[in-house]
């Protein structure tokens, strides 16, 4: 109530542990398209990733609350990409592979977050029309290490997907995730978190 900000790692638990995260997802994707439509619709080739609850997909009638946001502030669908985790999938039902299937037929782009904890079967992958696989910073910690990042690139690559290294912090980082042919990297090397605004004037959209 002071108006001290408290960081996602500590209120995203908090709350998937009750209904709110399902409010907190639809406010996300309402006013993250509602501010971004404006340079979408400008620039196509642009993608603005949302992160989505488990909860939330199987939340009543998640489909039509998408597609309704995206008409109401008139988003591209291709503009949007959303992130499921993978722990989500982890107790994979027919049910949610029927609603992921559903997005993707409305245009969006899935990604795969946090690839590589060890939480669902690489079958669940073969199942689902997922875009970009998103490689966990937990790997991409000991990527000198070993082989692993790799494999997933590669395997990643043979199910059709563009693959994502997570939290990466340092030049050489990049250089090896270059060598083994990883698509794209995100984290600090790029920048840290900012507001909205902030990001306008980095970025200097011209509308």
């Amino acid at each position: 109530g002071n108006g001290e900000q408290i960081g996602p790692g500590e209120f995203i638990p908090v709350a998937e542990k009750s209904t709110l995260i399902i409010e907190i997802g639809e406010f996300v994707l309402r006013e993250a398209t509602k501010d971004f439509a404006p340079y979408m619709r400008e620039h196509r080739d642009l993608t603005l990733s949302i992160n989505i609850s488990a909860k939330q997909i199987l939340s009543d009638n998640f489909v039509e609350l998408v597609r309704g946001i995206l008409e109401e502030n008139n988003f591209p669908a291709e503009c949007l990409e959303i992130e499921i985790t993978e722990y989500c999938l982890m107790d994979a039902t027919e049910e949610a592979i029927a609603v992921i299937n559903e997005l993707k037929q409305t245009g969006i782009h899935l990604a795969m977050d946090d690839f590589g904890t060890g939480y669902s079967s690489l079958s669940y992958l073969t199942k689902l029309p997922i875009d970009m696989i998103k490689i966990d910073k937990s790997l991409i910690d000991t990527i000198s290490e070993g082989e692993i990042v790799s494999a997933i690139i590669s395997m990643g690559h043979a199910l059709g997907c563009k693959l994502i290294a997570e939290g990466v912090e340092e030049q050489r980082q990049v250089e090896l995730l270059s060598q083994k042919g990883c698509d794209y990297v995100q984290g600090f090397i790029w920048g840290k978190p900012m507001s909205f605004d902030k990001a306008l004037e980095t970025v200097s959209f011209n509308k």
